[in-house]
């Protein structure tokens, strides 16, 4: 049983250890690491081949560098990744059954479930492996080897046969190699004179090597001695002095640089300051300009303003003339009827007239605005306003009132701008002053970087830096030669054991004095050097060829002849046993065949009990209804034909049967649960541990289901002493978990990252 699972480096985790008991849950919702704690319980349990698939697919997901270890309270669980994808874990949306019937996993199965134990298959693989022609220490293949050998040792017979006759032949040609010894005897005299005048030729060039090689040890003691001369010269060039330079003049070209950008902006500011210059003097001309149309606008809205004293009133009185017709008509009608009528109606008449004509000579009084001293006035402005500021404008008084309104806006905006102006103006000359001391600054930090970089050139006595980099470039070239001088030194100082230079220098004078005495030819060419040793080698080679044949022709001569007539008494006897080894070979081959067909027959006979399935599929049906009825409540008969999905059938309430895809999802993940939970508790190993993991297995089921399930899990638990891992989302199945676990349970709440042991 794990005790705790320690994920180092694994997914989200990082030096995490998770605590097991016999029942554990991981709680948390999406994205919490459920997942990765379900691989890396397979990867702990399994331990993956990186070949594999289930080992390339951790790889793809969590690096080949993921760290994953459990501790184990007894013996370890191991469990291939096969067995334990297939029975011994069980993940919402993968609980399938669509298993290859010639899987190794679903043979191992079948023997556990059906035999007894017994794995039919393995003894068919065994059968066949003894019939294979080609597998090592099968029948076949040591029926083959045996026919292999029969026939060396027939031709092992024939050979002897052969050697018999040829040992005949070969005693003639003895006497023949008697002749060839004497005759090889002369030839390594000969060889032998060349060799001796070759070796002192090839001594005395030797000789004269080594002389070239004393005097080049003098010639470089005397280069070595120059080159720590001509080095002191250049003493004072190092690399700091290098690096310092190549600082200062970066530096120079930094400060160069500041520099330039700080003219550049004072350049452009003193631009905008004299742009801005000449916009102030424009605006103050314009300014002026509009103050002295602002003063006559005042002024004249003195004048025009306000409007009503240049309106005044005018009073007239108007005759009623139609009712004065109208009294000359009635009084014309009373004189005439004076004359033509009564004199009774003549008084009314005349006092109707003579009111009329009162009511008619009445003027009535009519009152107006005289604006002709408002249209003088305004057009007195209009023409005053375009003789001073030649701007036209409509004698009228609203249009006016316009124009003189406007000047003083005019005015105030034109003040405003070059107010603004003059700020900005004055903003600008502070900027210039700014950078014209930065200017300065940097001006002079451009001198002092500049003559401390001369400084450091002058020191070196260098124009510049390139030329003080030749110099170091050189001297670096010197001190790497005087090294490898005084490398070749310590070499020929160790080669002739001396002390020092000194010594070396006397050791190799009268080394070089003495061999001068000793050689006595010419030197030749390096070409012809070669040609005479490898002609030397031809004849090492020829003469230690003609030493050897000779020495084996002259020890063995006196015994070869016996030696061949021995083999020929020798020859009947090796024939005759080459005979014997021919029956029993051909002896062996008879028994190969008998028991060929044995196993033939034994093969036929598991081949036939391994296909004969039918009883044991009713038999496993039977087990996993018995263990669907525990999660459902319901009886419900199976019926397996295969190992598969498409070939299992499960009858309904209504004894109706239906394929397992034609179920409902919940019920088709409690039938499936329960196929697994059987094949897992069939196979597995009464005397090792083994662990189930499921991975929100009861997503499609119903509460009651849901708690007849882990009811179930529990019964399997204590049958099969296996320990059982849960991970969900899901709190109300982690609160039936502690309903139906109790004490066994131990639950890690993935949410918070707290681990907490729940109490039965």
């Amino acid at each position: 049983m794990i005790k705790s699972l320690n994920l180092e480096n694994f997914g989200r985790f990082h030096k995490k250890i998770f605590n097991f008991s016999p029942v554990t849950i991981f709680y948390g919702p999406n994205e919490a690491g459920k997942t990765s704690l379900f691989d890396a319980i397979m990867d702990v349990i399994t331990q993956p081949k990186a070949s594999t698939r289930p080992g390339k697919i951790l790889t793809e997901r969590y690096g080949s560098d993921r760290k994953a270890s459990a501790d184990f309270e007894e013996k370890r669980i191991v469990i291939s990744p096969e067995d334990f994808l297939n029975i011994f874990a069980v993940r919402s949306g993968y609980i399938d059954l669509d298993i290859d019937k010639n899987s190794q996993w679903m043979n191992k199965v079948k023997a556990t479930l059906f035999s007894g134990g017994i794995d039919t298959q393995s003894l068919l693989n065994e059968l066949e492996h003894v019939m294979e022609s080609k597998a090592k220490y099968a029948l076949k293949w040591e029926e083959k080897n045996l026919e292999d050998s029969l026939a060396e040792i027939k031709s092992e017979k024939k050979k002897y046969i052969t050697q018999k006759n040829n040992c005949i032949a070969e005693e003639k040609l003895i006497k023949v190699k008697e002749q060839n010894m004497l005759n090889a005897a002369l030839e390594i005299n000969k060889l032998k004179a060349e060799e001796k005048e070759l070796e002192n030729f090839l001594y005395q060039q030797n000789r004269i090597k080594e002389e070239k090689h004393l005097k080049n040890i003098l010639s470089v003691l005397g280069e070595a001695a120059r080159k720590k001369d001509e080095s002191e010269k250049y003493s004072r060039f190092n690399q700091d002095v290098l690096n310092e330079i190549q600082k200062t003049e970066t530096e120079l070209a930094q400060v160069k640089s500041e520099l330039g950008t700080i003219i550049a902006l004072e350049e452009d500011v003193l631009i905008q300051l004299g742009s801005k210059t000449r916009e102030k003097s424009l605006l103050e001309e314009k300014k002026n300009r509009l103050d002295t149309h602002r003063i006559l606008s005042e002024s004249l809205k003195e004048i025009l303003v306000p409007k009503d004293k240049l309106i005044s009133l005018k009073t007239e009185r108007i005759y009623k003339k139609h009712f004065l017709a109208i009294g000359a008509v009635i009084l014309t009608a009373g004189v005439v009827t004076f004359f033509l009528s009564s004199f009774n109606i003549v008084f009314p008449t005349a006092a109707l007239a003579l009111a009329v004509l009162f009511f008619a000579l009445s003027r009535e009084k009519k009152i107006s605005h005289d604006i002709s001293g408002l249209e003088e006035a305004v057009s007195a402005g209009c023409r005053r306003w375009k003789m001073e500021t030649g701007e036209e404008c409509l004698e009228n008084y609203d249009s006016i009132m316009d124009v003189l309104n406007s000047a003083g806006e005019k005015a105030r905006a034109a003040a405003a701008e070059l107010d603004h102006i003059i700020r900005h103006r004055a903003e600008l000359e502070e900027k210039a002053e700014s950078l014209l001391l930065q200017k300065n600054n940097a001006g002079n930090k451009t001198d002092a970087v500049h003559r401390r970089l001369r400084q450091l050139l002058d020191d070196a006595g260098t124009a510049d830096i390139s030329e003080y980099s030749a110099q170091l470039e050189r001297k670096k070239q010197i001190m790497a030669q005087y090294s490898q001088l005084n490398s070749k030194i310590k070499s020929h100082e160790a080669e002739y054991n001396s002390s020092g230079r000194e010594e070396l220098f006397d050791t190799v004078s009268r080394k070089l004095k003495d061999l001068s005495l000793s050689i006595t030819e010419n030197e030749v060419s390096e070409a012809e050097t070669r040609k005479l040793e490898n002609k030397l080698m031809t004849v090492k080679n020829k003469l230690e060829h003609l030493r050897e044949i000779n020495i084996e022709n002259t020890s063995n001569f006196s015994k070869e002849l016996g030696i061949i007539r021995g083999q020929v008494k020798g020859l009947p006897e090796k024939i005759y046993e080459c005979e014997v080894n021919e029956q029993k070979t051909e002896l062996r081959l008879s028994e190969i065949k008998k028991e060929l067909r044995a196993a033939k027959i034994a093969h036929e006979l598991y081949t036939s009990l391994s296909d004969d399935s039918e009883q044991m599929l009713e038999q496993l049906s039977d087990e996993i209804a018995k263990t669907f009825k525990t999660i459902t409540n319901e009886d419900r008969a199976v019926q397996m034909e295969n190992y598969s999905e498409k070939d299992i059938e499960v009858f309904d309430a209504g004894g109706e049967k239906r394929y397992v895809q034609m179920l409902s999802t919940g019920t088709k993940d409690a039938f499936l649960l329960a196929a697994r939970l059987t094949l897992a508790h069939k196979s597995m190993d009464p005397s090792s541990s083994a662990i189930l993991v499921l991975d929100e297995p009861f997503l499609a089921l119903d509460r009651e289901r849901s708690y007849n399930a882990l009811a179930m899990l529990k019964t399997f638990r204590e049958n099969s002493s296996s320990q059982i891992v849960l991970l969900t989302k899901d709190s109300e199945l982690k609160d039936q978990a502690k309903t139906v676990f109790g004490e066994e349970l131990c639950i890690h709440d993935l949410k918070s990252s707290l681990s907490i042991q729940q109490p039965g």
